[in-house]
């Protein structure tokens, strides 16, 4: 027969050990269904050009932009306004 104290002890870890896999998948829950909630806001957002609008300094020289050069702006893989016919720069 084990002692009382070892009964009490070896419940009290059990306890412990069920409390933590319980917490451990309410964690892991709460990310998937953050992570499938970010996921699902990607391809719902609306484009560019339903809602926005772009607002530039009026001294800009660039008169006229199409949504394909705004894109690619935002993108950083335009970084110099001389690209498309504005001034250069530094």
């Amino acid at each position: 027969m084990k002692p009382f104290y070892k009964k009490v002890t070896e419940k009290i870890v059990v306890g412990v050990m069920a409390v933590s896999g319980s917490i451990t998948s309410l964690a892991v829950l709460l990310i998937v269904v953050f992570l499938f909630r970010e996921g699902y806001g990607i391809f719902t957002r609306p484009d560019i050009t339903e809602g926005y609008k772009l607002a530039v300094n009026s001294k800009n020289p660039v008169d006229v932009i199409d949504p394909k050069t705004v894109k690619v702006v935002f993108d950083q893989e335009i970084t110099n306004w001389k690209r498309i016919g504005g001034k250069v720069h530094t």
